[in-house]
């Protein structure tokens, strides 16, 4: 007789799975996508697995997503959204509940091989420090260092696969110098800083501009400095090599008209 019930109960393993149209034993996920920043739904978000399943949201940011039992990474992505990555692990017949928070993109920064000189575009998270950074750009494959320069220049490498040498936080207006081994663009979701950066000593800065309310040309930027600051030159990195720069001679701005741009950091001199 429990042979027969085993048999029994081992049959219906078998064939449930078939049966139920899955193919498979099944488990459920669902929820909301949010988005981070607004609290709305997110529609038309894809949601998919390592195993290959997917489900759309709806208008009203829903979503559930039939899928095979085990553990497996979880990856959600929609335009103009940072993408979202975690672990997960379903169990047979029961709903894992997520509401997951997606963050919308507010700024990007493409870096080329090279140097460049970029400043934080957004608002900082608290304790955010150049070893964060590092690992948020890319392992040592992709990025070689960061560095900033206060008195004297303070560097961040990747050492046996884990970030080394001086840990700073970062800060908007302090300018950073990455430098890369592959191009990539950088996406940042938060408030823009607009914030007025101000310089105290003479001599070199790595001045960082996150963010500029309208347009500002090298020339309005040194006509500005000057009424603070003796700045006597604005030096610009472009495409990965420094090849432009504006100055100040007798009563006017000289050199190189270029536009500053928002998120990124110049050379500024002071006598």
């Amino acid at each position: 007789m429990k042979n027969r019930i085993a048999s029994y109960v081992l049959l219906l393993t078998i064939i449930f799975p078939i049966a139920n149209g899955f193919g498979f034993i099944p488990g459920f996920i669902s929820g909301k996508i949010i988005n981070k920043m607004t609290l709305e739904p997110v529609e038309n978000a894809v949601i998919y697995t390592s195993k290959g399943r997917t489900a759309i949201t709806t208008r009203e940011g829903d979503y559930i997503l039939t899928h095979e039992t085990g553990d497996f990474t979880l990856f959600v992505e929609k335009e103009d959204f940072i993408s979202y990555t975690t672990q997960v692990s379903i169990i047979a017949y029961e709903t894992l509940q997520m509401d997951i928070f997606l963050a919308p993109v507010t700024a990007t920064i493409t870096l080329c091989k090279g140097i460049n000189l970029i400043a934080y575009p957004v608002e900082i998270p608290q304790h955010y420090s150049s070893y964060d950074l590092l690992e948020d750009i890319g392992d040592s494959s992709t990025v070689s260092k960061i560095q900033r320069y206060t008195d004297e220049w303070e560097t961040t490498i990747w050492l046996n696969h884990h970030p080394a040498g001086k840990k700073f936080l970062i800060d908007n207006c302090l300018g950073l110098a990455i430098e890369m081994k592959q191009a990539k663009t950088l996406l940042f979701s938060g408030e823009i800083v607009t914030k007025q950066c101000n310089l105290y000593e003479n001599g070199f800065h790595l001045l960082g501009f996150p963010g500029i309310s309208g347009e500002m040309s090298s020339f309005d930027l040194l006509g500005q400095l000057r009424l603070d600051y003796n700045v006597y030159e604005i030096q610009c990195l472009q495409d990965c090599a420094l090849n432009l720069s504006a100055e100040w001679f007798t009563d006017k701005a000289i050199g190189n008209d270029f536009l500053i741009q928002k998120g990124s950091a110049y050379i500024v001199n002071i006598q």
